[in-house]
Protein backbone atom coordinates (compact mmCIF):
# COMPACT_ATOMS: atom_id res chain seq x y z
CA UNK A 1 0.00 0.00 0.00
CA UNK A 2 0.94 3.32 -0.86
CA UNK A 3 -0.47 5.97 1.49
CA UNK A 4 -1.31 9.46 -0.40
CA UNK A 5 1.35 11.20 1.89
CA UNK A 6 4.60 9.04 0.81
CA UNK A 7 6.91 10.39 -1.33
CA UNK A 8 6.14 7.25 -4.10
CA UNK A 9 2.23 8.55 -4.19
CA UNK A 10 2.66 9.99 -7.31
CA UNK A 11 5.25 7.35 -8.72
CA UNK A 12 4.83 4.92 -11.54
CA UNK A 13 3.14 2.00 -10.25
CA UNK A 14 4.13 -1.75 -11.86
CA UNK A 15 1.46 -4.74 -11.20
CA UNK A 16 2.79 -8.38 -11.67
CA UNK A 17 1.75 -12.01 -10.92
CA UNK A 18 3.94 -14.16 -9.11
CA UNK A 19 2.96 -17.44 -10.08
CA UNK A 20 5.27 -19.27 -7.43
CA UNK A 21 3.37 -17.26 -4.59
CA UNK A 22 -0.08 -17.37 -6.43
CA UNK A 23 -0.79 -13.73 -5.87
CA UNK A 24 -0.51 -10.70 -7.07
CA UNK A 25 2.77 -7.89 -6.74
CA UNK A 26 2.45 -4.51 -6.53
CA UNK A 27 5.88 -2.06 -6.30
CA UNK A 28 6.77 1.61 -7.65
CA UNK A 29 9.35 2.89 -9.59
CA UNK A 30 12.15 4.20 -7.28
CA UNK A 31 14.45 7.13 -8.13
CA UNK A 32 18.16 7.31 -8.22
CA UNK A 33 21.33 9.89 -8.04
CA UNK A 34 22.96 10.67 -10.45
CA UNK A 35 25.99 9.92 -11.42
CA UNK A 36 27.93 13.14 -10.08
CA UNK A 37 26.80 12.32 -6.79
CA UNK A 38 29.07 12.50 -3.91
CA UNK A 39 29.24 9.71 -0.94
CA UNK A 40 31.26 7.69 1.10
CA UNK A 41 31.23 3.56 2.39
CA UNK A 42 29.55 2.76 5.96
CA UNK A 43 29.70 -1.04 6.95
CA UNK A 44 26.22 -2.04 8.73
CA UNK A 45 27.14 -3.20 12.52
CA UNK A 46 25.36 -6.02 14.46
CA UNK A 47 21.69 -5.16 15.43
CA UNK A 48 21.88 -1.92 13.03
CA UNK A 49 18.75 -0.74 11.61
CA UNK A 50 18.90 1.21 8.82
CA UNK A 51 17.26 4.44 10.24
CA UNK A 52 19.96 4.29 12.88
CA UNK A 53 22.41 3.89 10.56
CA UNK A 54 20.70 7.61 9.50
CA UNK A 55 20.90 9.43 12.82
CA UNK A 56 24.79 8.42 12.91
CA UNK A 57 25.63 8.87 9.48
CA UNK A 58 23.08 12.21 8.45
CA UNK A 59 21.87 13.10 11.73
CA UNK A 60 18.38 12.06 10.82
CA UNK A 61 16.55 9.11 11.36
CA UNK A 62 13.61 9.73 8.93
CA UNK A 63 16.30 10.12 6.10
CA UNK A 64 16.77 6.46 6.09
CA UNK A 65 14.88 6.69 2.60
CA UNK A 66 18.08 8.11 1.23
CA UNK A 67 20.20 5.80 2.15
CA UNK A 68 18.27 3.16 -0.16
CA UNK A 69 17.86 5.97 -3.06
CA UNK A 70 21.88 5.91 -2.73
CA UNK A 71 21.75 1.65 -2.67
CA UNK A 72 19.58 0.42 -5.40
CA UNK A 73 20.62 -3.26 -4.42
CA UNK A 74 18.45 -3.04 -0.92
CA UNK A 75 15.29 -4.14 -1.62
CA UNK A 76 13.98 -4.18 1.98
CA UNK A 77 14.80 -1.57 4.42
CA UNK A 78 13.92 -3.66 7.14
CA UNK A 79 16.67 -6.60 6.40
CA UNK A 80 19.80 -4.92 5.95
CA UNK A 81 22.67 -8.01 6.45
CA UNK A 82 25.10 -7.83 9.24
CA UNK A 83 28.41 -6.16 7.29
CA UNK A 84 26.79 -4.50 4.29
CA UNK A 85 28.41 -2.10 2.72
CA UNK A 86 26.22 1.44 1.95
CA UNK A 87 26.94 4.63 0.10
CA UNK A 88 25.78 7.32 2.16
CA UNK A 89 25.85 11.04 0.43
CA UNK A 90 27.99 13.85 1.87
CA UNK A 91 25.00 16.05 0.78
CA UNK A 92 21.46 15.18 1.78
Amino acid sequence: MIYADSRYANGKIYKSYVPRLDANSVTVQRTFPTGSSRFYFYQVGLGERLEQVAQGTLGDSSLWYVIMDYNPELLNPFNVPLGTILRIPYDV
